[in-house]
């Protein structure tokens, strides 16, 4: 896989669950757009989770630093729920050159994760719920519903 290609990318990063932590593993995803390059996005991602893992937490530091807000909304899901990220299978699910067209695939992707998601907000584009039927919709690809 390359990562750094053109830019316009919508990606997305697939969290696991400490399969020791818990019986039954259990995955959630983070759906980000970026107009740069995406390996680069990924680097920013993972060198800011990687500088909270760093940070040596007590039980109360460890409430104080979940009330924090990080730049990444990544950071603050591993540091909240201690989950290990799978960086090797964070991928580009779609690419789009124009900024607007972006931002509205990236609210449509966010939307259909809805419980997978970890993101804080629903992306920069403010998709109307009355998308939400057909979006939830599974669609087979002769176009039939089911």
């Amino acid at each position: 896989m390359q990562l750094f290609r053109q830019l316009g990318d919508i990606f997305i990063f697939i969290i696991f669950v400490d399969i020791l932590a818990t019986a039954a593993a259990f995955t959630c995803s983070y759906i980000g757009e970026t107009g740069r390059a995406f390996g680069l996005r990924l680097q920013e991602h993972r060198q800011e989770v990687e500088q909270s893992d760093v940070r040596a937490y007590t039980r109360s530091t460890s409430k104080s630093a979940a009330t924090e807000q990080n730049k990444s909304a990544v950071t603050d899901h591993v540091i909240s729920l201690n989950h290990v990220i799978d960086w090797d299978h964070a991928k580009v699910i779609d690419r789009q050159s124009n900024r607007m067209d972006r931002w509205i695939r990236e609210a449509i992707y966010i939307r259909k994760e809805q419980d997978k998601s970890m993101n804080r907000n629903e992306g920069s584009y403010q998709l109307p719920h009355i998308y939400d039927y057909l979006l939830s919709a599974t669609v087979t690809p002769g176009g039939q519903s089911f």
